[in-house]
């Protein structure tokens, strides 16, 4: 009789890992796959609009994000860098593998690769798993294939013991607002702020950011224009 219960209860448990992998697979997919992620809903719509003020500076323990040019400006890495292969989803993450292309400040080489996490992501909905959303915590879209962008990074801290396992350099965001961009000055359609108003991945898929006014874009691409200027004429401090 005990034999026969534990017989059972194995048998439960390899049933719940195998639903549990068949579900997770299936998400994956899901989340990485184009057509499925053009359904997705935006779900952020920050209408912040953006300074480059890069003398101020946190004070004490005062959070370092919303100076966003301090925290670019003391980046690990400064780079122009191409995007290799295809951008993947991961749990509250986007991972891409990029090439160095230009160096401005770190200990990195031209046409070495390393990895990039952004802060952008799709996920399910909780009320029906079925619905995909699209989480933006950047003002920038998802890093796409064969583009160059210009990349303010950190590393990214393991064990000594994993990190001799990996293939190349990790690295992430230097902040979560801003901390990639494409060279050029862009002007994305402007979205519709009303949080009513669905607006879907496939609409904004190609835009270089997302941006609900235009004093925003604006305000984006003289970030843009300004920290630019400062890395490439006056050198990085």
């Amino acid at each position: 009789m005990k034999k026969t219960i534990v017989v059972i209860i194995l048998a439960a448990f390899c049933v719940c890992l195998v639903f549990a992998f068949v579900t997770k697979n299936s998400f994956s997919n899901d989340i990485n796959d184009a057509e499925k992620q053009n359904e997705a809903i935006v779900v952020q719509r920050n209408d912040e609009i953006v300074s480059y003020e890069p003398e101020k500076k946190p004070v004490g323990d005062e959070d370092e994000e919303k100076y966003i040019a301090y925290s670019l400006l003391k980046a690990d890495i400064i780079v122009e860098a191409e995007a290799v292969g295809k951008t993947e989803i991961l749990n509250q993450a986007a991972l891409s593998t990029l090439k160095v292309k230009r160096v401005y400040k770190g200990d990195i080489k031209e046409g070495e690769l390393f990895d990039f996490y952004q802060p952008t992501f799709f996920t399910r909905s909780n009320s029906d798993k079925n619905v995909l959303l699209f989480s933006d915590m950047s003002f920038f879209n998802l890093i796409q294939s064969e583009k160059t962008y210009v990349v303010f990074a950190n590393k990214k801290d393991y064990f000594k013991e994993y990190e001799n396992t990996l293939e190349r350099k990790v690295y992430k965001f230097a902040n979560i607002n801003i901390s990639w961009f494409l060279a050029e000055k862009t002007n994305p359609p402007i979205l519709s702020s009303d949080s009513d108003e669905i607006i879907k991945y496939g609409d904004i898929r190609d835009n270089e950011f997302l941006c609900f006014s235009k004093k925003q874009r604006n305000s984006i691409n003289a970030f843009k224009e300004r920290i630019m200027k400062d890395i490439i004429k006056n050198g990085v401090q």
